[in-house]
């Protein structure tokens, strides 16, 4: 599935072709950090419950490796959550780092003490302080996000751009200083006009070094980013068994929200569940449009649907 993802993307009959158009400045040595998803992790989970899978991880690899990148330059990190051992042992690439939570002691440390001058990601807010990145971002020449097409029980959804929040030294400080209450349209301090994913997403390491968005919707979760994986009836009382490649993080996030959508049983249909991709858009991330992926696609966004056979 990736392998077939890549080259309808790049249009390419191969994937080393496509990392080529994806990656033309690559040199050998360079970095390419794989931000995973995790929340429910520790490090010995064994759990039913959604997180990250190592499989489409897996798949990614090889294709580097197949471009040309050495293991030992391929990161796949969360710096808030645990890697669990299920995860890594999953994966049959030695020389692959894994870095997570420092407080953990799972992996190696994300640390954030760079003294790079974007290190920080500053919040166009008054009761927001500024949050570091983690080194791994940092000290990386290119960057992967890998989120899961999932419901969140605050802010609607939780996709790629909130992904990021695994990119930073914390999410919620004292008082006010909660990046949860800025993305929770049921609290006092939401607006329609501010999302802190936004000014995550614009700093440079974050904007300039994001060359792919895989989002994996695999299994899905619906109703909560705590639940175990359910039969969705928009795909046939089945998983959803698919993948969304992108090179433009908002525009992947809007078909993710659509998929979400078109599920009736339990996705909570979250008013304001999008304002973040508008407000995304107009700041210059990419391009913001709401469709049916499952009939007429897209005007702006240039949709693609891949059906492989099993």
């Amino acid at each position: 599935m990736v392998e077939e993802g890549l080259k309808a993307l790049t249009g390419t009959s191969s994937v080393q072709a496509a990392w080529q158009k994806l990656l033309p400045n690559y040199r050998s040595g360079q970095v390419i950090a794989i931000k995973v998803n995790f929340n429910n992790s520790d490090c010995a989970d064994g759990d039913n419950v959604i997180d990250g899978l190592i499989e489409p991880v897996n798949a990614l690899i090889a294709t580097l490796k197949s471009f040309g990148v050495a293991e030992s330059d391929i990161w796949v990190f969360d710096a808030s959550r645990a890697l669990p051992n299920r995860f890594v042992s999953g994966c049959p690439y030695s020389g692959v780092r894994f870095f997570d939570d420092i407080s953990k002691g799972c992996r190696e440390d994300a640390t954030f003490s760079s003294n790079d001058p974007n290190a920080e990601v500053t919040f166009q807010h008054p009761n927001l302080k500024n949050r570091r990145l983690t080194d791994v971002v940092i000290n990386a020449d290119y960057l992967i996000n890998v989120p899961i097409l999932k419901d969140h029980g605050i802010s609607g959804v939780t996709l790629g751009l909130k992904n990021h929040f695994g990119t930073i030294e914390y999410v919620q400080g004292a008082g006010n200083d909660n990046l949860h209450y800025y993305i929770n349209p049921s609290n006092s301090l939401y607006s329609t006009s501010y999302s802190p994913l936004v000014d995550i997403c614009l700093n440079p390491h974050i904007r300039d070094k994001t060359v792919l968005v895989l989002g994996d919707g695999l299994f899905g979760a619906l109703g909560n980013t705590n639940n175990s994986p359910r039969r969705w009836s928009s795909f046939g009382d089945q998983a959803p068994n698919s993948l969304f490649l992108s090179t433009d993080q908002v525009a992947v996030d809007c078909v993710m929200v659509d998929i979400l959508d078109a599920e009736p049983g339990y996705h909570p249909q979250a008013g304001h569940r999008d304002d973040y991709l508008k407000l995304a858009a107009q700041a210059g991330l990419g391009t913001y449009e709401r469709g049916d992926p499952w009939g007429s696609g897209y005007s702006q966004i240039d949709y693609q649907r891949v059906v492989l056979s099993s």
